[in-house]
């Protein structure tokens, strides 16, 4: 296996120093081609400025209130999944450092096989959280439809819609710089033969240009004459 998730490993020793550390980093440098080592919290905080990463391991061995102060300091600069190694604590240092920042406490007694099958889970769930957002969002350009939240959005700010000019928008969209027919747009959004909805059909496409020129002059929905529709980026 190769992945090309990024995990980013800090520590406060050498890969011998410690055999159990070394074991399960072993296992993830064989399973992930991706990970960046590193050995304080300075050198950690710009590797997070400078690259993208998925997961941060913090594998060091000071006191749990020593673990609390660099989740703390690291969740200042980063939103990142971070999972600290630590020894077999007492669990109310261990609720304190999920407090502090930390989003799972891997004990070190945990063998290199549970590590990487946690690791491997962590990434699965990542990407099917991936796969849902690909799903409900289309990005194109300076715009963003969201169609689990039925909202449009452009550079951020939200445009407000109707139910039909959102679905309209979501069609033209998802189509973008194909002609959508105005039959297709009948029977998708309206149930309706275009002959008993045309009015409609121009009225709301009407609408949705003004609000899309109102924001954006460089998007145009073209008009396909005896057919339909087009969303295109006009430059």
């Amino acid at each position: 296996m190769n992945f090309h998730e990024r995990i980013l490993i800090l520590s406060d020793h050498c890969d011998s120093a410690d055999q159990a550390s070394s074991m399960w980093l072993r296992g993830l440098k064989e399973e992930y081609s991706g990970l960046i080592h590193c050995y304080s919290v300075v050198e950690l905080v710009k590797q997070v400025m400078a690259n993208p990463f998925d997961l941060i391991f913090i594998d060091i061995q000071k006191p749990s209130e020593y673990l609390v102060d660099v989740i703390k300091y690291i969740r200042k600069t980063t939103r990142l999944v971070i999972w600290s190694y630590i020894d077999d604590i007492k669990e109310p240092e261990v609720v304190m450092l999920l407090k502090a920042g930390a989003d799972n406490c891997i004990k070190r007694s945990s063998s290199q096989e549970v590590i990487l099958a946690q690791v491997e889970v962590f990434f699965r769930r990542k990407q099917l959280d991936r796969l849902s957002v690909e799903k409900n969002q289309l990005q194109l350009k300076s715009f963003l439809l969201c169609r689990d939240k039925r909202e449009l959005y452009c550079h951020d700010n939200l445009v407000v819609t109707t139910g039909i000019e959102f679905e309209l928008l979501n069609m033209l969209m998802s189509n973008n710089g194909e002609v959508v027919s105005r039959e297709d747009i009948a029977k998708s959004i309206f149930k309706r033969n275009v002959l008993y909805c045309s009015q409609s059909i121009n009225m709301h496409i009407s609408n949705i240009r003004r609000k899309l020129r109102a924001i954006n002059n460089n998007v145009v929905i073209k008009s396909v004459r005896g057919n339909g529709y087009i969303f295109v980026f006009d430059f």
